[in-house]
């Protein structure tokens, strides 16, 4: 059942310990062959339980650390990206640097942006789209992966 020789000698010498220490009160017992067969059958099923306990514990704590590894890899990644995005950004020139600041980082509609700097509405869309092509651009130099998600995201938000 334990799939264990050691684990299944120690029940077994811990089953004749107890039956030893318990000696005085073996007169009641009328069949002290299945008195025995039963310790050693609880005991068993004792390990296994804990067993099966131990590893379940073992398990969440291991998901947990991965959760929170990947978590952490995932904070980590974002802040990298930003800041990538932002060295990229700082690139352009001071109108497009206006213009995706104003549509991404305060989420106002091409007719606001419009409207706060003078452009037409169309224009304001040839520079978005101008922008996030060179932003996907420079992230393509980091990572085709991480230019990937943010050319996916960006035109998330830009439709």
């Amino acid at each position: 059942m334990l799939k264990s020789a050691a684990d299944a000698e120690e029940i077994v010498q811990e089953s004749f310990t107890k039956l030893w220490q318990n000696r005085e009160n073996l007169e009641e017992v009328e069949q002290p062959g299945s008195y025995l067969y039963r310790i050693v059958r609880n005991a068993t099923i004792d390990l296994m339980r804990k067993t099966a306990r131990e590893r379940k514990l073992k398990d969440q704590v291991w998901a947990n650390i991965s959760q929170s590894d990947n978590s952490l890899e995932e904070e980590l990644l974002k802040k990298e990206s930003q800041e990538l995005i932002k060295q990229a950004v700082n690139q352009l020139s001071e109108q497009k640097q206006k213009v995706y600041r104003l549509s991404r980082e305060q989420q106002l509609t091409q007719d606001e942006i419009a409207a706060i700097t003078g452009l037409s509405k169309s224009r304001i869309n040839n520079i978005l789209v101008e922008v996030l092509k060179h932003i996907k651009a420079s992230l393509e130099k980091h990572s085709p992966y991480l230019a990937l998600v943010f050319w996916i995201t960006a035109w998330e938000k830009f439709l």
